[in-house]
C-alpha cells in the first residue's frame, strides 16, 4: 500500500509544488521563420490574480471552478476519448480586462503562456507543427481572432492534452459561428464595462479602501455610464508607494473619477439631444434594453452589481 498509493501521492504532490513555485515564461512564434517555432521572449512576471481582478464575485467563482474542473480532468478526458483541452473566448470592448484575465489564468494554473501570432504562420501545416511543439499544461493565446483570417482550422487539430486555448476579440459579432461553437471555444466570457462591484475591487487595489462616502455617487453614475475598468483604474492611481493612501488622497481620486463620469454623462446626453427623435430607425433591434447582434449574441453592456 505504501509503495502503490502513498509514494505515488507524495510524488504527485511534489511535482505540483515545484510547478506552482516555478517562474512562468512567455513564448511567441512571431520571430521564427515561417512562424512554426516557439521563441522564449521573457519571464512572465505579471502578478494578476482573481482576488484583485475587477469582476463580479460570482462570475470569477464560475471561471475558477471551470479551470479547476479542467485541470483535474485528465483521466476523465482519457476515458471518454476526447483530447484534454479547452477553449475560452474572451470578448468585450477594449480596456475591459481580456489580457489581464489571461495573466490571471496563467498564474492560477501555473501554466506558461504561448502567444500565437497567426499572421506569422504560412500554412495550416506550419500551424500544426507549431501546435505539436506546444507542451502540455500551457495556455495558447490568440488575441484579436477577428483580425486573423488564415489557418484557423489547424488550431483545433492538436491532440496533446492539458492545454487551454484562449481567444480574444473586441468584436464577437464579426466571428464565424462555426469558429466559436462549443467544442472549439467551449466557454464564452464577456468582459464587461465597469460595474460598481468591479469598481470596489479597484478601489481596494489602488486606494486600500472598502467604503467611502463618495461610493453611492459613483454607484449611481456607473449604472448609467459605460466605462472600461482600465479607465476607472487610471483615475485611482495615487502615485504613492503605499496602497494605504491618506484619506485626502483617496477622496481626491474618487472625486476625480466622479468628474470623469459626469463629463461622460453630459457628453452622452448632448449626443442624444443632437440625434433627436426619429433618428433611431436604423438602430439594431433591442431586447430588454440590450443590443441583439447579428449572430444571436446579446451584448449586456455591463452586469449589475
Amino acid at each position: 500500500m505504501v509503495v502503490s498509493e502513498y509514494v505515488k501521492y507524495v510524488m504527485e504532490e511534489g511535482i505540483a509544488t515545484v510547478a506552482s513555485n516555478r517562474q512562468l515564461k512567455l513564448y511567441s512564434n512571431c520571430c521564427s521563420e515561417g512562424g512554426d517555432y516557439w521563441n522564449y521572449m521573457k519571464d512572465f512576471d505579471n502578478s494578476a490574480a482573481f482576488d484583485t481582478l475587477a469582476m463580479e464575485k460570482n462570475k470569477k467563482q464560475d471561471i475558477i471552478e471551470d479551470l479547476v474542473r479542467f485541470s483535474n480532468a485528465r483521466e476523465y478526458y482519457r476515458r471518454i476519448g476526447k483530447p484534454w483541452k479547452r477553449g475560452y473566448l474572451l470578448f468585450g470592448p477594449p480596456g475591459t480586462g481580456k489580457s489581464t484575465m489571461i495573466a490571471v489564468m496563467a498564474n492560477f494554473l501555473s501554466y506558461d503562456i504561448y502567444d500565437l501570432e497567426l499572421t506569422a504562420v504560412l500554412s495550416n501545416a506550419a500551424l500544426k507543427r507549431l501546435l505539436n511543439r506546444t507542451p502540455c499544461n500551457s495556455i495558447l493565446v490568440i488575441e484579436d481572432i477577428d483580425c486573423s483570417s488564415n489557418v484557423t482550422d489547424g488550431l483545433f487539430s492538436a491532440s496533446e492534452g492539458g492545454r487551454l486555448i484562449v481567444f480574444t476579440t473586441n468584436r464577437v459579432e464579426n466571428l464565424d459561428p462555426a469558429l466559436i461553437r462549443k467544442g472549439r471555444m467551449d466557454k464564452h466570457i464577456e468582459m464587461l464595462y465597469c460595474s460598481f462591484e468591479a469598481f470596489k475591487v479597484l478601489a481596494r487595489n489602488y486606494l486600500g479602501i472598502v467604503e467611502h462616502e463618495l461610493f453611492p455617487k459613483i454607484e449611481g453614475l456607473l449604472r448609467e455610464i459605460d466605462i472600461a475598468p482600465a479607465d476607472v483604474a487610471e483615475n485611482l492611481i495615487t502615485g504613492t508607494t503605499s496602497i494605504e493612501g491618506s484619506t485626502a488622497v483617496a477622496a481626491a481620486c474618487l472625486q476625480n473619477l466622479i468628474e470623469v463620469l459626469e463629463k461622460k454623462a453630459e457628453s452622452n446626453s448632448s449626443g442624444a439631444e443632437e440625434k433627436g427623435e426619429g433618428d433611431d430607425e436604423d438602430e439594431a433591434p433591442k431586447e430588454n434594453g440590450n443590443w441583439i447582434l447579428e449572430n444571436g449574441y446579446v451584448n449586456s453592456r455591463r452586469s449589475v452589481a
